[in-house]
């Protein structure tokens, strides 16, 4: 039953095949592993031989451990950032104007690869952020979902994914906080946060 069961999946899961049900998935909530959980899909659909789009929206640091992981062993995702830094905090010195026309550039971006069909996997990283904090619009992060071509996979990461949000996704996953490290003091560890 197993070995039919991973020839079925193997057989609805490929790219060229019109039958494929792409999903909408949400990774949410104030706990760590949205980012991570994201990455891990690319490691995923990789194995299938997926084309894969990774935009990151806020963030923009190079010294990031998946910019040198996507450079270096999976050259072949398309990744692209839109972020001026984190938005109010770690000595962010940029207006709040910068922020908004950096993410309107990676919706943009991520329209034009979403309606373009040529991607198996697009994930939108802290694009639910972005909404959060008032940058992109939630009404046209909704267009985008319903944009959505039937065979495509779509994640959306970041804190604040809105009840609408919520409800066009297939899957949602929320990140609960129980325990940092943070709260002890320690900061971000390199290769676990970074």
């Amino acid at each position: 039953m197993t070995d039919q069961l991973v020839q079925v999946n193997a057989k609805t899961a490929s790219a060229s095949n019109p039958t494929r049900r792409g999903l909408v998935l949400i990774f949410t909530g104030n706990g760590k592993g949205k980012t991570s959980a994201a990455l891990g899909m690319i490691v995923r659909a990789s194995a299938q031989n997926w084309r894969v789009a990774f935009l990151q929206f806020i963030k923009n640091w190079d010294f990031l451990s998946e910019h040198k992981t996507l450079r270096e062993r999976f050259p072949e995702v398309e990744h692209r950032m839109f972020g001026e830094g984190f938005v109010g905090i770690l000595g962010d010195s940029k207006g709040e104007a910068e922020h908004r026309q950096a993410a309107e550039e990676g919706l943009r971006e991520a329209a034009e690869l979403v309606r373009g069909g040529g991607f198996d996997l697009v994930i939108l990283d802290e694009i639910c952020g972005t909404v959060a904090s008032g940058l992109l619009a939630e009404e046209a992060v909704l267009e985008l979902i319903a944009a959505k071509p039937a065979a495509l996979h779509l994640v959306l990461t970041g804190r604040g994914a809105t009840d609408k949000m919520i409800e066009a996704a297939d899957l949602v996953t929320e990140m609960t906080e129980i325990k940092h490290p943070y709260r002890k003091g320690i900061q971000a560890q390199r290769g676990i946060d970074f």
